[in-house]
């Protein structure tokens, strides 16, 4: 079975029949990074204005589609802060053609703009993305940032423990609870210092990108990370498009990243296996015990399968579109747990991201080698 990538929603790069009869009078410039204008999009109603925001929204793309920021129209703190929006708008805009959608005022001088990235000829339009930026004046001319906290100024509130949580529909306040009972044991594990978290729960996945202004996005793969779960602004805030307070599986990933001394030294395969087994696999969710009983569904549908081979295949080889090497490192984690304690199993992310000293560490703390891999993994998932 092969690695599939979760859907997403809107992830389509092929236009609706009307936007593309709008857009496609809009196209026609041979210059990539000249801005134009769906019918109807003006910057602003005032001439002198939308003149100094169409000055600084053009050297802000022709730097952007070169694979660069401005600098005067861009922040390094905002850079490093909303990283994972400004990528994200970066891949969308290599190559393509922006076009003002929309644009109107939101107060202090500011102004949102809807910006679509378009590729190919107007009879056969390619939207790689949509997106959302907030114009704010700046010393020379207008600065472009994401509209995260415009979107997600009056979300409701929760503090429970040393963890805020700000939520779309109704907090789960028990699963809440649970999470912010794991953060403070996790970090003692870690050794790392408490420090108050702010959890950004959406409900879905397009919520989340939208929150960021990320309207529509024409990749073919969520890459089962940033849609689903990540820790940003320096380790201050979690955001998850789950719907899940207790999204475990993406915080433990992210917390091993952003806390290692060194995160070239974290072996990823395990990582990923101790994420899923405090909180299951990936956006599925399958404990480890579920995930034990598709394995022995596996081998009993290819008794030839050799495991420490499709270990070796890392995200080459898949059971129920899960990762092999993932939940083999989940099992190995659950008995290290077992015999050792969670420090002892926690310990073993951090033993080189080249995976050398995996094996010398697993026959110290399990004697499990290379040779007997596959029986011992047999061993972990009996029913």
């Amino acid at each position: 079975m092969t690695p599939a990538c979760l859907p997403r929603a809107r992830r389509s790069s092929l236009l609706p029949a009307s936007l593309a009869l709008a857009l496609s009078a809009c196209v026609s410039s041979p210059s990539p990074s000249e801005i134009a204008f769906a019918p109807g999009a003006p910057l602003s109603e005032d001439e002198a204005l939308a003149a100094e925001l169409q000055l600084s929204l053009s050297a802000f793309l022709e730097r952007l589609q070169g694979g660069e920021w401005s600098p005067t129209h861009t922040t390094p703190d905002d850079l490093e802060r909303y990283a994972f929006f400004y990528k994200s708008l970066m891949r969308g805009a290599r190559d393509a053609r922006p076009t003002v959608l929309k644009a109107y005022p939101s107060g202090e001088g500011s102004h949102m703009l809807t910006v679509a990235f378009l590729s190919g000829p107007p009879e056969a339009l390619n939207l790689a993305r949509i997106v959302e930026l907030e114009a704010v004046p700046g010393e020379r001319g207008f600065l472009f940032r994401p509209p995260y906290e415009r979107h997600t100024a009056d979300l409701p509130s929760r503090t429970i423990g040393d963890v805020t949580f700000r939520y779309s529909g109704a907090l789960d306040t028990e699963r809440a609870a649970a999470f912010a009972r794991f953060k403070s044991k996790i970090e003692g594990l870690l050794n790392l210092e408490p420090r108050p978290l702010r959890y950004d729960r959406f409900e879905s996945l397009d919520a989340l990108l939208g929150a960021f202004g990320l309207v529509h996005d024409a990749s073919k793969c969520n890459l089962l990370r940033h849609d689903l779960g990540f820790l940003w602004d320096d380790g201050e805030r979690f955001s998850t498009g789950t719907g899940d307070e207790r999204y475990l599986f993406g915080y433990v990933r992210e917390l091993f990243s952003r806390t290692s001394a060194d995160p070239e030294a974290i072996f990823w395969p395990y990582a990923n296996g101790v994420a899923a087994y405090y909180g299951g696999y990936g956006l599925s969710g399958e404990s480890v015990e579920v995930l034990a009983g598709q394995f022995r569904d596996e081998l009993e549908r290819r008794p030839s399968l050799d495991l420490m081979e499709e270990f070796d295949k890392g995200r080459g080889s898949s059971v129920q579109r899960h990762f092999s090497n993932y939940v083999l490192c989940a099992f190995l984690c659950r008995e290290i747990v077992e015999r050792h304690g969670e420090a002892a199993a926690l310990s073993m992310v951090f033993c080189g991201g080249d995976g050398e000293r995996f094996f010398d560490r697993l026959g110290e703390l399990l004697g499990v080698t290379r040779e007997n891999f596959h029986e011992t993994i047999l061993r972990l998932i009996e029913a």
